[in-house]
């Protein structure tokens, strides 16, 4: 085997081992769903990455009417001067760019989403081995 095929079949060998260790973990979670009282909280955050680069070249104005990017002054003097008083710079605001969900949800549809991951999981695993395959490893 050459050893570019060889280190392209490594990497995969270490993409296969990652998602055991995941399908393990997501396995030891619904045994735990399965057999024992549980609540489940959900927890989701999305970070919107296309409003985050909008908002890096933003370009805009203040209520004074110089030019703003990214919620701060593009007059350096002024900003200089406000820098040295740091409650009146622009805060800016945490977390704009997530969009979170936090909910309780029972196990039945908490194993519903664990089974959608493992598959996935599944079926990327398998993909590695197919491309292994590929190469010409042999199991």
């Amino acid at each position: 085997m050459e050893i570019k095929k060889l280190s392209k079949a490594a990497r995969l060998l270490d993409q296969i081992k990652a998602l055991d260790n995941e399908i393990i973990e997501l396995d030891k979670i619904a045994l735990i769903v399965v057999n024992d009282r549980t609540e489940i909280n959900l927890n989701l955050s999305v970070k919107n990455l296309t409003k985050e680069d909008e908002d890096k070249i933003r370009v805009s104005f203040d209520t004074d009417g110089s030019l703003t990017s990214g919620g701060h002054s593009m007059d350096g003097l002024r900003y200089w001067l406000e820098s040295m008083n740091p409650s009146r710079l622009p805060q800016p605001k945490v977390n704009k760019n997530y969009e979170m969900l936090n909910k309780i949800i029972s196990p039945e549809d908490f194993l519903l989403v664990v089974q959608v991951l493992r598959a996935s999981r599944m079926n990327e695993r398998s993909l590695c081995f197919t491309k292994m395959a590929e190469l010409g490893v042999k199991f």
